[in-house]
């Protein structure tokens, strides 16, 4: 199998990869063209590798402590 074929093996579209996730596909694919989701467009689809899921899936507690830091910043500056 060449390289190209290997690589292309391991994507998943983000349809499917919504299945396997709590979010639906359209949030998946807003993520991904906002960068917070590592993701490839071929075409029109939006392609994900698997380990970047399991990154993704397990990474909220980060997102939402920098979330909440941000909110903490903006709320003392308006003070």
């Amino acid at each position: 199998m060449s390289p190209e074929a290997e690589m292309l093996s391991r994507l998943l579209p983000i349809t499917e990869a919504a299945k396997q996730t709590p979010y639906t596909a359209a949030f998946l694919r807003q993520l991904a063209r906002t960068s917070k989701l590592q993701a490839t467009k071929i075409g029109r689809d939006w392609l994900i590798t698997h380990p970047a899921l399991q990154n993704f899936l397990t990474q909220p507690a980060a997102r939402h402590e920098q979330a909440l830091l941000s909110l903490r910043e903006c709320a003392e500056g308006a003070r």
